[in-house]
């Protein structure tokens, strides 16, 4: 992928990323759908949305904060895969 097309690209996903937060509950949706696709040309960008993501996620009491938290958690880890769940311990972070 040309330097040009690689800017563009991860201007659109910080964009997307960026729109989340503030979205109706169809469009994070289907930017949460787009973040997987993504995620694999950005995994150290991705790894510090997710930590980002699931430190809102277990700290907000706001219910829409939480869903998209939980949503944007799930399609970067759908990104990044099983191997970065292994490394980050995602299921004992989850269990306690």
């Amino acid at each position: 992928m040309g330097d040009t097309a690689q800017k563009k690209l991860f201007n659109a996903y910080e964009k997307l990323m960026d729109l989340l937060p503030n979205a109706s509950l169809v469009l994070q949706q289907s930017i949460c759908k787009c973040i997987p696709q993504l995620t694999k040309f950005f995994p150290d960008k991705a790894k510090t949305y997710f930590s980002a993501n699931l430190k809102q996620l277990r700290e907000s009491k706001d219910e829409n904060t939480v869903r998209v938290s939980a949503f944007a958690v799930a399609g970067l880890l759908k990104g990044l895969g099983m191997s970065f769940m292994v490394e980050s311990d995602i299921i004992g972070i989850i269990t306690k």
